[in-house]
């Protein structure tokens, strides 16, 4: 007995000691290679944040999740759930959970305090860049591929791919399926070859965690694997009853997979109220012309896109194999009756990739994308890691038809970059054809003659990692593919966010109170309120309530750019007065006019001009009479924005009888104008043809005192793109600029109209552009459009809002208004009296996490004009509180509870009654 038990020990040291030199080995390997893409970045000044998303949102989210943390470790204080300065105010946890908020890896980098946020994040992208080998290795221990070179030179084709390193720093928040994804495979393998169900459980609840939509890829990505190993397998076996048992495999491991999402339900349920409560879902949109074939460009890229790096074919389709896996790959395929899986599995993948019907799958049913196309180097490193041993021993037949591949492959490749390539990308795809062609027809003389096979592993070793640190130089490099450009300069990011007018606002006096900054259609799509927790009134986040984009767009804002992009409330006064904002800011540089009766305050800032709205409405007003949704739903956009001043818009007939139902009143006037110019525009029958830089010039003669000036477009519908310039679907939309010149002012608003060939398409009717108050008489405004279009349009309207009862609206709904008003950690009170029945609202974005008390007791809280929420208040004096808790995180955490108990119990009874039976 203790020899056994001494054997045993033994054996476990030498796997202890094994493992640990298979991760010094890849450790040493990975800093090369991760050395060579940080030295590029240091030569050319630049920071691992992607100047468009990463700038605009990711960092902004870790950001978030720093100050989240610093604050619950040093001032043992949790924030909250519900954060005002996410757009109007957004559940934290719902919206940010795609953006690495619940992340582990980013929840440890985080908590890295003695550096920097930029050092933290840029640590966070590495770390997640290491764990991708490491789980590649992981995969291979669980398949009993164990050979030290073959396992490292498949983790290096792996984690340095095209695909990995495109996305690694680009969207840190997706690259964890890259290491998720063979994780999960390994919880399978173990499942099935030793019984152990741990691994599995917890790889898919730590994958959920961590974000849901790559969850949902890997998820499918493991069905293909599963099904394409279940169909090989039926095909060899004709035993009587397999299928059947095959059956009872797949339930097993379906039913063990349970276990880990019903684990991680504390956050599926909430993200999946988000997902369901978001305008996004179910809209197809993208690239809709079919769905069984991409337009013929794209097939043109796909061979190049195979090995050059950084050069995406389209849709995400980044591959960047290793040079050296095209021997493998090739012989992979020579070997006829073995590897059917794997064979099975890079078909499936490749066609997956030849067809949008899989991209808009993979893509949770919105517009086509290949995100997911990391499992083609997956399965490409599992290649070289598979054929590594019998790379030697190629015959000469399998040399051959090498020979006439690798030959075939590098004609098709010059052949299609020559046909529409710009001389910049030939040179780049050339050299990766060149690397390819160098890199295996010198593994295929020295396979001629094996004499030291030992010595040839470790050759093809290092010709493998060779070729991932060329690859990463080439990927990032300014003589390659000059990826690093698309990140932000060191020397910005300590600036990058202090180049907003909002900044000035910081320094005034606190309180609950929101911001507008002018001109932000214009600007581009950083959360810059977030990163100072100054509550805007714009965003840009993919996750969002359904209500809130219903109310920008129906009130037909320009601001509203894309179905992700909202930048803020245009300026419309009426709008603001609601929102609760008190300052507008904009550059003093600026001719741009400013919301009616702001009035210039000291800011502090020589850049930065700050207007304060003498009216502004504290967090929560009352109203005393409404109209319904239906009614609402009948107005045109300027219509809308008059009756919410006047009256609450509820769902329906409210129970309580004091308050009165009305009809608002309407005063927009509809001015006359004259076209004076139509260069490059064409306007007739209700269409409008416009090419790239069309301009109209409208002249408007009599524009009333102290009004709002708008251009309406009345049923505006995008037909087609003209310009040649527009070839895939992120081009289908069409900026429209309104510039109105008027006595030494300068309005200028922006919007884009799209259709659902844009990948982010906004589907409404009419758009508002807000040219702002400004002197009686004369106007100019100047319509131009930034690509060859072509629309079917109602009628082009030039109207005027008049002012003069504003002032009156806006003391109406603060005559009684919430007091001492409470806004903290998920939670806002006061307290209020009325004279009679009246509805108080408050202007907080809707949900149905929020709970209402009315004097202690529980109350209904309604969504109100649309996206906000309000209380109906009898007469009298009352304390009213809104207290926030997250849809479904209650249920959720009862759900992981329960499951973790039941786990741990049915694991312990296993264990006792194997140490029973003594099995």
């Amino acid at each position: 007995m203790a020899r056994n038990t001494l054997s045993s020990r033994l054996g476990t040291n030498r796997k202890t000691i094994k493992l640990l030199q298979y991760m010094l080995a890849y450790t040493v390997l990975w800093l090369c290679c991760a050395a060579v893409i940080c030295v590029v970045f240091r030569i050319n000044g630049r920071s691992f944040i992607w100047k468009s998303d990463g700038v605009s949102q990711h960092f902004i989210a870790f950001n978030y999740l720093c100050e989240y943390v610093e604050d619950l470790f040093y001032n043992h204080q949790f924030r909250g759930f519900f954060n005002y300065s996410i757009g109007q105010g957004m559940d934290i946890l719902q919206t940010l959970n795609s953006y690495d908020f619940t992340d582990p890896i980013s929840f440890v980098a985080a908590m890295v305090f003695p550096l920097g946020r930029v050092q933290r994040y840029t640590l966070m992208v590495f770390l997640k860049l290491y764990l991708i080998g490491i789980s590649f290795m992981v995969f291979c221990f669980s398949t009993e591929r164990k050979k030290m070179p073959a396992v490292l030179a498949g983790a290096i084709a792996y984690t340095f791919s095209g695909a990995v390193l495109f996305t690694v720093a680009r969207h840190p928040n997706y690259i964890n399926w890259a290491y998720f994804f063979p994780l999960i495979l390994s919880g399978v393998e173990l499942l099935e070859r030793k019984g152990k169900r741990a691994p599995l459980i917890l790889f898919v609840a730590l994958n959920l965690i961590t974000n849901y939509y790559t969850f949902y890829m890997n998820t499918v990505l493991v069905a293909v694997y599963l099904l394409a190993g279940s169909a090989c397998r039926c095909l060899r076996c004709e035993q009587e009853g397999f299928l059947k048992e095959e059956c009872r495999r797949l339930l097993h491991i379906v039913l063990v997979y349970a276990v880990g999402v019903a684990l991680s339900a504390f956050i599926l349920l909430p993200s999946i109220y988000a997902f369901l409560n978001n305008y996004r879902v179910g809209i197809a949109s993208g690239y809709t012309e079919s769905l069984l074939h991409y337009e013929w460009e794209y097939y043109f890229k796909l061979p190049e896109s195979l090995f050059a790096m950084n050069y995406e074919a389209g849709y995400y389709t980044e591959l960047g194999l290793n040079a050296a896996s095209f021997l493998p790959l090739v012989l992979l395929f020579c070997q006829r009756g073995k590897n059917t899986e794997l064979k099975s599995l890079l078909v499936v993948s490749c066609v997956m990739i030849y067809v949008p019907l899989a991209g808009r799958i993979m893509n949770g049913f919105g517009y086509a994308s290949n995100r997911w196309c990391y499992a083609v180097p997956f399965y490409a490193g599992v290649a070289l890691t598979e054929m590594f041993d019998a790379l030697p021993g190629m015959s000469r037949k399998e040399r051959t038809i090498s020979v006439f591949v690798l030959a075939g492959y590098s004609l098709v490749c010059m052949l299609t970059c020559l046909l529409h390539s710009g001389e910049q990308k030939r040179l780049h795809i050339f050299s990766a054809v060149v690397l390819v062609l160098g890199i295996n027809l010198l593994l295929l003389l020295v396979f001629k003659h094996p004499n030291d096979l030992k010595r040839i592993s470790f050759l093809v070793l290092g010709v493998v990692f060779l070729c991932g640190t060329i690859q990463c130089y080439e990927m990032f490099s300014r003589i390659g593919g000059n990826y690093v450009r698309s990140y932000l300069e060191q020397t910005e990011t300590a600036s990058i966010y202090q180049d907003y007018s909002s900044v000035a606002v910081k320094g005034l006096p606190r309180g609950f109170f929101r911001t507008e900054e002018g001109d932000q259609e214009s600007g581009d799509r950083v959360n810059h309120d977030g990163y100072h927790n100054i509550n805007g009134t714009s965003f840009y986040w993919s996750m969002y309530p359904v209500s809130i984009f219903e109310y920008y767009r129906d009130l037909g804002l320009s601001s509203v750019l894309t179905n992700c992009w909202l930048a803020g409330l245009s300026g419309r006064t009426g709008l603001l007065e609601l929102a609760g904002v008190k300052y507008y800011t904009k550059p003093a540089s600026s001719l741009g006019t400013v919301p009616y009766g702001y009035q210039e305050i000291a800011s502090g800032h020589p850049e930065y001009q700050v207007y304060e709205n003498p009216y502004a409405l504290p967090i929560a007003y009352t109203y005393s009479s409404y109209i319904t949704e239906d009614e609402y739903d009948a107005l045109d956009g300027l219509e809308k924005e008059q009756a919410l001043l006047q009256a609450a818009v509820l769902p329906g007939m409210p129970d309580s009888t004091g308050l009165e139902h009305v009809k608002p009143v309407q005063n927009a006037q509809l001015l006359g104008y004259e076209i004076t110019e139509t260069d490059g525009v064409r306007l007739e029958s209700g269409r409008l043809s416009a090419n790239r830089k069309g301009t109209i010039l409208l002249m408007v003669e009599d524009v009333p005192e102290d009004c709002e000036l708008y251009l309406y477009f009345r049923g505006i519908q995008l037909e087609s793109i003209l310009d040649s310039s527009a070839r895939f679907d992120s081009d289908y939309s069409v900026k429209i600029t309104a510039c109105r010149e008027t006595k030494g002012l300068s309005s200028e608003k922006n919007t884009r109209i799209s259709n659902s060939n844009y990948q982010w398409p906004v589907l409404r009717d009419d758009v508002a552009f807000n040219l702002g108050c400004g002197p009686s008489g004369e106007s100019s405004i100047r319509i131009t459009f930034d690509k060859s279009s072509e629309f079917t349009v109602e009628a082009i309207e030039v109207i005027a809002v008049p002012m003069s009862a504003y002032s009156e609206y806006a003391q109406a709904l603060r005559e009684y208004a919430l007091e001492d008003a409470e806004v903290g950690a998920d939670r806002v009170a006061g307290f209020i009296a009325v004279p009679e029945t009246r509805i108080l609202q408050f202007s907080v974005s809707y949900s149905s996490g929020w709970t209402a008390y009315l004097d202690g007791e529980k109350t209904e809280a309604l969504r109100s004009d649309i996206m906000y929420m309000s209380v109906i208040v009898p007469e009298g004096e009352h304390q009213v509180e809104l207290v926030y808790q997250t849809p479904g995180l209650r249920t959720g955490l009862m759900i992981s509870a329960v499951t973790l108990v039941i786990w741990l119990g049915f694991e312990c009874f296993n264990a006792q009654r194997r140490r029973q039976f003594g099995l």
